[in-house]
């Protein structure tokens, strides 16, 4: 039986409204909730204005899933410098209103070489790789390359948006994404019937796996995942296999009787330490 999956699109007002909820859940994070929710209010103004660049017509979709190849590949989607620009300035602009120690004036970033557009390819593709990341004189590295991966993100979702509808899930269940093949950033148990959903780190796609088996090795047998979660937060989850090592965090809809916006609740999960303890455990995140 083919299983579609519909990826939301909460638009600027539903962001908004998102992050005052999250924000009387979690007081404590406010800050940190009100920062990412700028940020995603960049990415929402984005959204509409750029084109995808890709040309999905006449794909074989099917015969692609099938053979287990995602549908894009990340390193080849053509983003638009000046486009591209435009996007960071604009997250740039919140992490400077935050006055975020480590970073560097968004002139001096954009008229970095490895933002340009011969250099641009690189810089994309080892952030694509995770390499250890060092560029343009900043000091928290870590801080760059979340502005620059964050400023892409518009671009592949953009792309996902208009071939989502056409992807049948029971044909993929693995863990990664079926469009551009990224790994996740976060899993929930939809609320009206326990499917396990995880959504992409990159394109934000959602895609469903199996909840046997772990869905990131070839030695994930029926029942082989277990999870570890913090007593005051036991919405929160990070499901774990020990054959291969990974986690993925998981917020169980059901219980937390709410509708989720995973990237909020991957901030939140990691506030309260949720990847602090998985990492104690000896595991990577997937």
């Amino acid at each position: 039986m083919a299983i579609r999956i519909e990826t939301r699109d909460p638009g600027k007002a539903g962001i908004r409204k998102s992050v005052e909820t999250y924000t009387r859940m979690y007081p404590d994070y406010a800050d940190a909730i009100g920062f990412y929710g700028a940020v995603m209010d960049v990415q929402q103004q984005a959204l509409c204005e750029i084109e995808c660049a890709a040309d999905f017509s006449g794909m074989d979709i099917e015969g692609s899933l099938r053979r287990g190849s995602p549908l894009l590949d990340p390193a080849a989607l053509e983003i638009p410098i000046r486009e591209l620009h435009g996007v960071i300035s604009g997250v740039c602009s919140v992490v400077e209103q935050r006055e975020a120690p480590g970073f560097i004036p968004c002139k001096e970033l954009l008229e970095w070489d490895g933002l340009a557009e011969k250099g641009f390819p690189e810089t994309r593709e080892r952030l694509l790789r995770g390499a250890e990341y060092a560029g343009k004189g900043a000091t928290d590295t870590a801080l760059l390359a979340s502005v620059i991966w964050e400023s892409m993100m518009p671009f592949y979702r953009k792309c996902a948006a208009g071939i989502q509808d056409g992807i049948d899930h029971s044909l993929w269940q693995k863990g990664r994404c079926p469009i551009c093949g990224t790994g996740p950033l976060m899993g929930e148990f939809r609320q009206e019937d326990g499917l396990w959903l995880l959504e992409c780190r990159l394109c934000h796609t959602l895609w469903n796996v199996q909840r046997a088996a772990c869905p990131f090795c070839s030695q994930g047998l029926e029942g082989s995942l277990e999870y570890l979660y913090l007593e005051d937060y036991t919405s929160y989850r990070a499901y774990y296999c020990r054959s291969c090592g990974l986690y993925v965090k998981n917020v169980d809809l059901h219980a937390a009787q709410r509708d989720a916006v995973l990237p909020l609740d991957n901030i939140v999960s990691e506030l309260i330490g949720l990847d602090r303890a998985a990492e104690q455990e000896g595991l990577k995140p997937a």
